[in-house]
């Protein structure tokens, strides 16, 4: 019995990438000079929406300028809280202290620190304090005892 040769098919040529979208690209420079601004302007509008699209959106809107957004952005407003939020406490008029569940390079933290409003939002009003793992069994000693003072406290002052 003989058997026929295996019959060998070529491989089909590679396809050449196909794309939808035909428009030329354009350059910095090039699409400066088409809306007759600056192209520091494109280079600024680029890196607000990239770092915070909320504050973009008012920008765009007319309601922010590109400096009070970049302003913004520097000081933390456009950036996310950053993590879950534990607790808001009123601070008095336009401030608040945050306690936030927070990772940081896969790391759990708290993160406690005060805000306030801002324009638009709001901005950290000092810098954050972390506490990692390692800190948190002394953190709620801390914040245990604090409650026995307030409590002592308030039911001194609900007796006289």
């Amino acid at each position: 019995m003989d058997s026929a040769p295996a019959v060998q098919t070529p491989e089909p040529a590679p396809r050449q990438a196909e794309t939808a979208n035909l428009q030329p690209r354009l350059t910095v420079k090039q699409a400066a000079a088409l809306m007759n601004v600056s192209p520091r302007g494109i280079y600024r509008a680029r890196a607000i929406v990239r770092q915070s699209p909320e504050l973009a959106a008012q920008v765009e809107a007319g309601t922010l300028t590109m400096s009070e957004a970049e302003r913004a952005i520097r000081a933390g407003a456009g950036k996310p809280d950053n993590g879950l939020p534990v607790a808001k406490i009123p601070q008095g008029e336009g401030r608040e202290l945050r306690l936030s569940w927070v990772a940081r390079n896969g790391e759990p933290f708290f993160r406690l620190q005060s805000w306030k409003r801002e324009g638009a939002g709001w901005v950290p009003a000092s810098g954050a304090i972390l506490v990692d793992t390692d800190g948190w069994p002394e953190l709620k000693k801390g914040v245990d005892g604090a409650m026995a003072i307030f409590l002592d406290y308030a039911g001194r002052e609900g007796a006289e």
